[in-house]
C-alpha cells in the first residue's frame, strides 16, 4: 500500500472513531436527548442563532438574570452554524450535528498538521489521544460547545501559515476568533514571524553604522505599510472588528463582549490559586498547581515548534490571571499542543497504548456523569424549546 493510500485508509478509520466516540457519549441518554441539548453553553448558542443577537429582556433566559447584552459572550461563528443547520433538522438536533461534524473536522485537521509538520511519530494515535485527552474534550467537542470547531479552525490557520498560504491563514484566524476571541492571538504572532523572518533574510546586508540602522528602520517601516503579506494578515482581524461593530447596533456597546469577560481575569498571575490556597481548600490548589504544571511542561516540550509555541506561549501566559474556577476548560484551547503531543511521543510502545483501555472507560464514567449535573433547568428549556420552535 502505498503512502496516499495508507493515509487516505487511516483518515476513513479516524473519522468512523471519532463518530463512534460520539454516539457513545449519547448512548446512556438516546431516550431523552434534551439532556444533551440542556447542557450548558449549548442553550444559549442555539438562542442566539434563532435571534441573531435581537434579544428581548423578557427572553426564556432571563430566569438566570442575564440581561440580553450577555449574550455577547457567545461569539457568532457557532450559532451561525447552527441556525444553517437548524433549517434541515431544527435547533435541538442541529447544535448537535454541528458539533459532531466539527468534531470529524477537528480530528483529520489535527492527523494532518502533525504529520505535515512531523510534530509526533504517529500522527493516527495523536488523532486518537485528542479524542480522549484531556477528558473534558470528549464532552466540549461534542455537546453544545465551541471548543470542537474552535481548535479546528485554529489548525487549520496554523497548517496554512506554515505553509505560507497567508490569504487562508488569515482567513481561518478570522473565523476562529469569532468563535472563541482568543484566535484573534494568530493575527499579532503571524506578524511578527514575519517581521522576524523579514528581519533574519536582511541582517546579513545591514551594516553596524547610524546609516545602516537607518536603512534598517526604514525596511521596517516600508514593510509595515506596503508589504502584500502583511495586509492579507491585517484583515484577518476583520471579523471580529464587525462582530464588534453589530455589537455597538444590537446591544448600543462596542465592547459588549469585554463588559463581561474582563471580569474572569485578576489583577496578577496565579491569583485563583492564591485565593484557594488561603482559604485552605487544598484540593482545588493543589488540582490548579498540577494544571499550571501540567500544561507549562507540555510548553516546554514544544518550545522550538514556531509560531505553535508562540501562540500556545501566550496564550498560557493569559491563563495564569484567570479566576474563572474552570480553567482546565479555558486551558483547552492549547491542549492538542501541550497534552496531546507530548503524550502521543512519551507513549509510542504497543503496552503503554494498551493504558488507554483503562483511561477511555474512565473518561466516559466522568463524562456520563458530569452532563445531568449542568444542565439549564428543565421548565426553561421547555419555554426555549417553545421559541425555538415557533419562528424557526
Amino acid at each position: 500500500m502505498n503512502s496516499k493510500a495508507k493515509n487516505l485508509n487511516e483518515i476513513y478509520i479516524l473519522i468512523l472513531i471519532t463518530l463512534i466516540a460520539a454516539l457513545a457519549l449519547y448512548f446512556p441518554f438516546r431516550n431523552n436527548i434534551s439532556v444533551l441539548t440542556r447542557y450548558w453553553d449549548g442553550p444559549n448558542y442555539m438562542y442566539v442563532a434563532k435571534t441573531l443577537y435581537s434579544i428581548p429582556e423578557n427572553n426564556p433566559l432571563s430566569f438566570y438574570g442575564i440581561p440580553p447584552s450577555y449574550f455577547s459572550c457567545h461569539l457568532p461563528f457557532y450559532p451561525l452554524l447552527i441556525r444553517f443547520m437548524s433549517f434541515f433538522s431544527g435547533y435541538e438536533i442541529g447544535m448537535l450535528l454541528v458539533s459532531i461534524i466539527s468534531s470529524i473536522y477537528l480530528s483529520v485537521i489535527f492527523y494532518l498538521f502533525v504529520k505535515e509538520l512531523k510534530l509526533v511519530e504517529q500522527p493516527f494515535w495523536a488523532a486518537i489521544l485528542l479524542l480522549f485527552l484531556p477528558p473534558r474534550i470528549l464532552i466540549y467537542r461534542n455537546l453544545g460547545a465551541t471548543e470542537g470547531i474552535f481548535l479546528a479552525l485554529l489548525i487549520t490557520s496554523l497548517l496554512c501559515f506554515y505553509k505560507k498560504k497567508y490569504a487562508l491563514a488569515s482567513l481561518f484566524a478570522g473565523l476562529a476568533s469569532i468563535t472563541r476571541i482568543f484566535g484573534i492571538l494568530l493575527i499579532p504572532i503571524y506578524l511578527t514571524e514575519l517581521f522576524f523572518e523579514h528581519y533574519k533574510n536582511r541582517k546579513h546586508t545591514a551594516t553596524k553604522n547610524i546609516k545602516g540602522y537607518i536603512v534598517q528602520i526604514y525596511s521596517f517601516l516600508e514593510k509595515l505599510v506596503c508589504d502584500r503579506n502583511l495586509w492579507i494578515i491585517y484583515a484577518g482581524g476583520i471579523p471580529l472588528f464587525l462582530t464588534f461593530f453589530y455589537y455597538q447596533h444590537v446591544f448600543g456597546d462596542f465592547f459588549a463582549y469585554m463588559s463581561y469577560n474582563s471580569r474572569l481575569f485578576g489583577s496578577y498571575p496565579f491569583e485563583i490559586f492564591v485565593a484557594y490556597s488561603k482559604s485552605a481548600n487544598t484540593h482545588s490548589a493543589e488540582f490548579y498547581l498540577l494544571m499550571y504544571l501540567l500544561y507549562g511542561f507540555g510548553l516546554y516540550q514544544i518550545r522550538n515548534r514556531g509560531v505553535l509555541f508562540k501562540y500556545s506561549l501566550v496564550y498560557f501566559l493569559l491563563m495564569l490571571f484567570v479566576i474563572h474556577t474552570d480553567l482546565s476548560r479555558c486551558l483547552l484551547a492549547i491542549a492538542p499542543f501541550t497534552i496531546v503531543i507530548p503524550l502521543s511521543n512519551l507513549f509510542q510502545t504497543r503496552r503503554s497504548k494498551l493504558l488507554m483501555l483503562v483511561v477511555i472507560p474512565l473518561v466516559y464514567i466522568y463524562s456520563w456523569n458530569m452532563i445531568p449535573g449542568n444542565l439549564l433547568n428543565a421548565a426553561v428549556y421547555e419555554n426555549l424549546v417553545r421559541v425555538l420552535q415557533g419562528y424557526r
